[in-house]
């Protein structure tokens, strides 16, 4: 059935996007302070969601993905705020007292931190809620 290969190919996009993001994180170091460790955690639940999604696609899973996804999702927005927020103090620094507008180009040409790379994780979220879209496990109330 058309559905699941495409519940299976935004579940395989979803882990192969959690997994380069993890690796990324961890090359990088991204583990120095407690806050870091977020977007970690948040991607261990997304992958746990992807594996429980193609192995035990049962409701509970199922609802599983629908409260995890946007958990995802809302902690990646958070990291591109902490992101926007460290990238201007830090441009703040160098140029000293500027328009926002200033601040702003600066953040965006220098992008240290990545601003959108939470985006990324972000994606992965939604992919985990768009896999549940009229899901049999949810439609048919037999599955356990």
């Amino acid at each position: 059935m058309i559905e699941n290969r495409l519940r299976t190919l935004q579940l395989g996009l979803a882990g192969f996007g959690f997994i380069g993001l993890l690796v990324e994180l961890l090359l990088q170091g991204h583990t120095s302070e407690a806050l870091q460790w977020t977007p970690i955690i948040l991607i261990g639940l997304g992958l746990l969601g992807v594996a429980l999604g193609l192995f035990a696609p049962k409701r509970w899973v199922v609802v599983g993905l629908r409260v995890v996804g946007p958990l995802i999702a809302v902690g990646a927005a958070l990291g591109v705020v902490l992101h926007l927020s460290a990238a201007m103090a830090a441009e703040r620094e160098l140029i000293g007292a500027a328009a926002f507008g200033e601040l702003l180009q600066g953040v965006l040409l220098v992008y240290h931190p990545p601003l959108l790379a939470p985006g990324a994780l972000a994606v992965g979220g939604l992919l985990l809620v768009a896999c549940t879209y009229r899901h049999p496990a949810i439609e048919s109330r037999g599955n356990g």
